[in-house]
């Protein structure tokens, strides 16, 4: 009963109505059509959550024989769980996402299976596709499955970072994952500290050059990973990493320009900054000193004067000594 139902997908939804009537593939849908189709998809998920609740449940009980409930909760059913991800029903994935990670905090046996699987459809999202409803989902799975890990971390879960999460910064679309993805990689972070290279490697190598809004997200994320940075690191990727903030601060979008600036009130950021000032300040000062003197936006001209006025003060310091 409980795999008749998962199989069975749930009606379209009425935003997903109206993106296909924007595309015109289905023109003809009316607005009494689509309170029709919400409708049905309210009936239909009544049942649907029942169902999940009784998976879940039988998953949890303590009552449950292991040996019994491996002729049920199989592989197969595993792989028709991990398809119905990529559904428009924010609901049905929330489900979805329990259940999966009940099965595999249960059972043991399937724990490499859905790791492999999970890797399979973010590849196959990466490489192929890059479409896919219910990415940020399966990342909160994964990123539970990071918490849990013990140290020190085995060479199968660096390499989940490296060729599977790092890799996942290259779709346009990241926005709609990007902080169930920067959660993940602080997580390997806060694990183990080493991984903070391969992380700003990555970072470095996928960095927008055209996208303010891909931008954004960047350096929030940046912000995050130098909290786990130590100075060695850091010193390895100085002049690429300074580099990026310079690229922002002349960006003709205001937003980045801030966000950029506000590197400054990162406590991390800062103490990695005066342990390599000289290469930093060599770099940034001439857009910093370009922002002070004649930008448009006040912020970035104010947040900049002040900027310059750190760098003078510095400057004065070495001179002195």
């Amino acid at each position: 009963m409980i795999k008749s139902n998962i199989v069975r997908g749930l009606p379209i939804t009425p935003e997903e109505c109206t993106a296909l009537d924007s595309k015109r593939v289905i023109s003809f849908i009316t607005s009494d059509a689509l309170k029709s189709e919400e409708l049905n998809v309210e009936a239909a998920w009544s049942q649907l959550r029942l169902v999940y609740k009784i998976l879940i449940w039988y998953i949890k009980s303590s009552g449950t024989s292991t040996i019994v409930a491996l002729k049920y909760v199989n592989q197969n059913l595993i792989s028709l769980l991990l398809q119905r991800f990529d559904s428009g029903h924010a609901r049905l994935r929330g489900s979805l996402r329990k259940t999966i990670y009940n099965i595999y905090r249960r059972f043991v046996v399937y724990r490499s299976f859905i790791r492999k699987s999970l890797n399979d459809i973010f590849h196959e999202f990466v490489c192929d596709t890059q479409k896919h409803k219910g990415i940020s989902d399966l990342l909160e799975v994964v990123g539970a499955i990071i918490s849990g890990l013990s140290e020190p971390l085995k060479e199968e879960y660096r390499l989940l970072l490296t060729s599977v999460l790092i890799p996942l910064h290259k779709p346009k679309c990241m926005g709609m994952y990007n902080e169930q993805l920067t959660y993940c990689i602080t997580e390997f972070l806060n694990k183990d500290r080493e991984l903070a290279e391969p992380v700003i490697r990555g970072l470095l190598r996928y960095w927008p050059e055209k996208s303010c809004q891909r931008e954004l997200f960047f350096l929030q994320e940046l912000e995050e990973i130098l909290m786990f940075t130590q100075h060695v690191e850091f010193s390895r990727y100085v002049q690429q990493l300074a580099r990026r903030p310079q690229k922002c601060l002349s960006s003709s979008n205001y937003l980045v320009a801030v966000r950029a600036l506000m590197l400054w009130e990162n406590k991390s950021f800062v103490r990695l900054f005066f342990e390599s000032k000289t290469e930093i300040v060599g770099i940034l000062s001439p857009v910093v000193d370009q922002n002070a003197n004649c930008h448009w936006h006040v912020a970035v001209k104010n947040s900049s004067m002040n900027l310059r006025n750190i760098f003078v003060v510095l400057g004065d310091e070495d001179l002195r000594r």
